[in-house]
């Protein structure tokens, strides 16, 4: 059977919007720890003399990091684990988040390790635009390539703008005598 493109492009968007508020509304606004800390990897960078994360103010990440347009939200898991997400702006794909955050202290590098997953969400959109890509692979295929990078490096921004949320908040905090002994050690 085949579907007429409009008929085909609603039932795909249909299934992404599907997709999108189930995301939203069951794992994201419930910060679910499995879905907050697994995923398929897009960004990491080391935060070089950050250290233990249970003395962080969540309040001033969200202050430091947020910007007049866009609100970040960040929610403790454990003493040393700190997931984080962009809100999205209602009515405005271009502003949807496209990844998720996690930070977490990572004791074999004696740092903090600020990590970038993928929203589910995304990967349905991809694969549900599979289909309609076999017609118009001339035209749709780059065209989702593009969009797809484009949104990966706006998230990066965003996720910029945390880690310098992060060095500045951890250079105001006092240092613990025991941190500053294991980073003495050799």
């Amino acid at each position: 059977m085949h579907l007429p493109s409009g008929m085909a492009l609603f039932i795909a968007t249909a299934i992404w919007l599907v997709a999108f508020l189930i995301e939203m509304s069951f794992f994201a606004m419930r910060w679910n720890r499995r879905y907050c800390t697994t995923g398929w990897e897009l960004y990491e960078r080391q935060v070089d003399g950050a250290g233990p994360l249970e003395n962080l103010s969540l309040q001033e990440l969200v202050r430091r990091s947020s910007t007049r347009r866009t609100q970040m939200r960040f929610h403790r898991l454990g003493p040393n684990l700190i997931v984080f997400r962009r809100t999205p702006t209602i009515g405005a794909f271009r502003s949807a988040a496209m990844m998720r955050g996690v930070i977490r202290w990572d004791p074999d590098r004696q740092s903090v390790v600020v990590v970038g997953l993928l929203n589910w969400f995304i990967l349905v959109a991809n694969i549900v635009a599979v289909p309609l890509m076999i017609r118009d692979i001339l035209w749709f295929g780059p065209l989702l390539v593009l969009a797809f990078l484009y949104g990966i490096w706006t998230e990066e921004w965003y996720f910029k703008r945390v880690i310098a949320a992060l060095r500045e908040q951890m250079s105001d905090l006092p240092a613990r005598p025991d941190h500053q002994a294991q980073l003495a050690q050799p």
